[in-house]
């Protein structure tokens, strides 16, 4: 409007009145863009710390990624059929991920009758019954808390154990008052006759976690891995041959004082072993929640790969972030701590770095202060 009037007044003797009003409005709402600019970044940077302080890093890079915009959407992008024809139709895939699922899930598997008749059912008693139909006390609460673990996600209430934790005995005394009775059909429960449950799918049991075996010989090793699949197959599990990998860990020689002698490894016999008609891969790597476990126990690879994630995580946000003038260092640094450090540091707690390692992670870090700040390798600090 100001710049409207400034227009309509050219030419005449009230010209420098309303350009000096324009340009002090020009001015004010320039200000108050970038006051709500600094505003908007600091509660994204809150938002961001939050999410990761509270164990949800799903929240935290899904604003990531919204930040670095410029990508698809997942429900966008097309699917391909078992024939590797490309589906763009909803319906079409919708109907694949239904077939793929089905196909996933609903794996034939045979059960031992004899294991599960030695699976003991056991009825609770009416004094069962009345003990946990009555309200938790005061010692069993505190019990309970202390065996929450930290640093773990929250809940829909978005309270995490450790805010309980350190609540105290106040905390502990409300959560000893039942706010909900749970009155119990005889429907909530699986007992009587195992034949009427036989078709019943069960699938949180459908799947078991990773396992890690330690063996000390190869014939321990192979002992043991026929006993699991024994075992498994008894329970009606299947065990994945192609998921599983072998892995012997490197060994120096020693002479006859027992000094170690670097660079003479002790040859282990090859390992061939054949699970339901498939060999068991030999590997010298593997990844195990997320890191990466090698046989000559050096931290080289897990570093390698842990920088080169740190490195697409801050290129990522190079130019929606890093470069944008609107963004004030310090949210920038937030940012940073936010979004790159915990992918840098991800299982840092068990590592056991030499001095060029820890020059590495310091040099990266280096790198992305000095883009952060806008300084060049060649300014002069």
């Amino acid at each position: 409007m100001a710049f409207v009037e400034r227009q309509n007044r050219r030419h005449t003797n009230l010209e420098a009145d309303y350009r000096n009003k324009y340009k002090r409005l020009r001015k004010l709402a320039k200000t108050k863009i970038e006051h709500r600019q600094e505003k908007y970044w600091d509660e994204v940077c809150e938002r961001i710390e939050k999410s990761i302080k509270s164990n949800d890093p799903a929240t935290a890079f899904s604003i990531i990624r919204r930040l670095k915009g410029g990508s698809k959407r997942v429900e966008n992008m097309p699917i391909g059929d078992k024939n590797g024809k490309l589906l763009v139709n909803s319906t079409d895939q919708l109907e694949r991920w239904r077939e793929y699922f089905c196909e996933l899930l609903n794996v034939h598997s045979t059960v031992d009758p004899y294991v599960i008749n030695e699976v003991q059912i056991t009825t609770p008693s009416r004094l069962d019954l009345k003990r946990q139909n009555k309200q938790p006390s005061f010692e069993e609460v505190k019990i309970v808390l202390n065996q929450m673990k930290s640093r773990k996600a929250p809940g829909s209430d978005e309270v995490t154990a450790d805010i309980l934790k350190a609540g105290g005995e106040k905390v502990i005394e409300e959560a000893s008052v039942a706010g909900v009775k749970f009155l119990y059909s005889s429907n909530d429960f699986f007992h009587g006759s195992r034949e009427k449950y036989e078709n019943v799918n069960v699938l949180a049991l459908l799947y078991a976690d990773d396992l890690v075996a330690m063996c000390e010989s190869t014939d321990d090793l192979e002992k043991f891995i026929r006993s699991f699949e024994k075992i498994t197959q008894k329970f009606g599990l299947t065990m994945s041959v192609k998921k599983t990998c072998i892995m012997t860990l490197q060994q120096l020689k020693e002479d006859q004082h027992g000094k170690v002698l670097k660079g003479h490894e002790v040859d282990h016999p090859n390992i061939d072993i054949n699970i339901q008609n498939q060999k068991i891969e030999t590997v010298d790597s593997f990844t195990y929640l997320g890191c990466t476990i090698t046989r000559d126990q050096r931290q080289d690879t897990q570093l390698e790969i842990r920088l080169a994630k740190a490195a697409r995580a801050f290129n990522m946000l190079r130019y929606s972030i890093w470069h944008r003038k609107s963004v004030s260092i310090v949210s920038r640094l937030r940012i940073f701590r936010a979004c790159v450090h915990p992918v840098l540091l991800y299982g840092s707690e068990v590592w056991s770095l030499t001095t060029t390692q820890e020059h590495r992670i310091t040099s990266f870090c280096t790198r992305c202060l000095r883009t952060i700040i806008g300084v060049n390798l060649g300014d002069r600090m």
